[in-house]
């Protein structure tokens, strides 16, 4: 395995960047991510991210 460790601030463009990027690399997979977890992939990021925050 592979893995890439970046530093990233967390403004609304790179986020956005970052899930363009990682949906395109899903996509090259061709894994149906909806499939395999119920939920599209934004929709699993920003629940992600409101659990990460606290709620907020």
């Amino acid at each position: 395995s592979h893995y890439l460790y970046i530093e990233i601030d967390e403004s609304d463009y790179t986020l956005l960047m970052l899930l363009m990027q990682s949906r395109q690399f899903i996509e090259k997979l061709c894994v149906p991510f909806k499939e395999i977890h119920g939920v599209s992939f934004e929709n699993f990021l920003i629940k992600e991210r409101i659990l990460k925050d606290g709620g907020t």
